[in-house]
């Protein structure tokens, strides 16, 4: 492979991983406050959503190393 397409690939999964990200917050956002108590429920929708950035980006750091 090229270095251009490995770029691109790593951008393509960094994108991914964003949206992805993205609407797991949503849903959470959505979900979580309905099942928990009102705080409780939108700090466990941004905790989740932090962890699952933090490991979309430490797989896509371990695919493009």
């Amino acid at each position: 492979m090229t270095q251009s397409t490995e770029v691109m690939k790593r951008w393509m999964l960094d994108a991914i991983v964003g949206v992805g990200s993205l609407i797991v917050f949503l849903v959470l956002i959505l979900l979580l406050p309905a099942v928990l108590p009102g705080e409780i429920g939108y700090l466990g929708a941004l905790l989740l959503f932090v962890i699952t950035i933090s490991a979309g980006g430490y797989a896509i750091r371990g695919v493009s190393a």
